[in-house]
């Protein structure tokens, strides 16, 4: 799993532990469907507590939180890395931003078989050709009782069975669930934003540069 952009997209990628989150095994979302997209290069953690690198700075440079937070947008493709900055590799996903009232992103994660995994973005920035700048993103969660799955064990706040959205029913294994519909989907989504810890802000640095993946130099 790729590290970090947006808990979410960490989820999508990245992978919360403890977390059940919304898949499907095929799309609900299509590139002829989709809407805005994500200006592509570098997005990085859009917090106070995160200093924003010097763009004359390889990536290798960045302060820690923006390199381990970052992620390469591409036409059609999100990449997440892996490794220490010495020896990182990328993996990239495939993404659909569609729908309205939220956004929703959907992202291809082929590591263990394909699946899709969903997340919710406002965009509050946009550029001259309506591409997203800055956003605020969530994960899409199966229900209201916070992060932990069915199978996670249980704080004493946390003995009952986990609820679901409606419209929601559990994958295999209850450490995911799947929507009975695109309006399930989307309403799931916008609940999700209301729990704790669910959101962050990510906004576009600049383009990538040859330098950010070369070894050496300063």
């Amino acid at each position: 799993m790729m590290r970090s952009l947006m808990p979410a997209l960490a989820a999508l990628t990245l992978g919360l532990g403890g977390c059940a989150m919304v898949t499907s095994e095929t799309p609900w979302l299509t590139p002829e469907t989709g809407g805005a997209r994500l200006k592509t290069g570098w997005w990085i953690p859009d917090e106070a507590d995160c200093r924003a690198p010097r763009n004359d700075r390889p990536f290798r440079r960045w302060p820690a939180c923006a390199r381990d937070g970052a992620v390469l947008v591409r036409d059609g493709e999100i990449l997440g890395m892996t490794g220490a900055p010495a020896d990182v590799s990328w993996t990239a996903r495939a993404y659909v931003v569609g729908l309205r009232a939220p956004v929703v992103l959907q992202m291809r994660d082929a590591d263990e078989g394909t699946f899709y995994g969903y997340m919710g973005l406002e965009p509050v920035e946009t550029d001259a050709e309506g591409r997203m700048t800055r956003v605020r993103g969530w994960s899409g969660l199966c229900g209201p009782d916070g992060f932990r799955a069915p199978w996670s064990e249980p704080t004493p706040e946390q003995t009952v069975e986990r609820r679901l959205w409606p419209g929601l029913a559990w994958g295999e294994g209850k450490n995911s669930c799947t929507a009975a519909s695109l309006a399930a989907l989307q309403a799931s989504i916008a609940a999700s934003r209301t729990q704790e810890g669910n959101e962050r802000g990510y906004r576009w640095l600049r383009e990538a540069r040859a330098d950010d993946f070369a070894s050496g130099g300063r």
